[in-house]
């Protein structure tokens, strides 16, 4: 993926850098660094971003629950 398609993707699904980083469980510098193209994105977060942005995943949510639904 080129890096301003993941950067287009990546705002489009996220409304901020800590928010993204939450998500693919990285610091948000990482994130930042992604973005300005000083550093490769991760493949998986490339293919993680793809499947989020074509509604397979979940939203986020803050209530963790386990397998069974209980919280």
């Amino acid at each position: 993926m080129l890096i301003e398609a993941f950067k287009q993707l990546f705002w489009r699904e996220f409304d901020s850098l800590a928010q993204g980083a939450a998500y693919f469980h990285v610091q948000p510098v990482t994130v930042r660094r992604w973005l300005d193209g000083s550093v490769m994105v991760n493949p998986m977060a490339e293919k993680l971003l793809l499947i989020k942005a074509r509604g397979y995943l979940p939203p986020i949510s803050d209530n963790k629950c386990d397998i069974h639904g209980k919280v």
